[in-house]
């Protein structure tokens, strides 16, 4: 039986690393979805490799909705 926080950890490593690869695909550089988020290029890039695991809800939606991604069909 796997740990439960475990599995928690992957899905939100997961996650984040989605939300690079759905920004590469939506075109926007790194410097814009930060800007856009206010965070740091740092923050953002770490946020992306999975490194900054603290990333609120509100922050994955708003940068989904910059995407032009249906975060219900996300999590879905």
């Amino acid at each position: 039986m796997k740990h439960p926080k475990l599995a928690n950890l992957k899905y939100i490593v997961n996650i984040c690393t989605l939300i690079g690869k759905l920004r590469i695909l939506a075109g926007y550089s790194i410097v814009e979805a930060a800007d856009y988020a206010e965070l740091t290029v740092k923050e953002l890039s770490d946020i992306e490799a999975g490194l900054n695991l603290a990333v609120d809800f509100n922050l994955i939606v708003s940068l989904c909705h910059l995407y032009g991604v249906d975060v219900e069909k996300l999590v879905a």
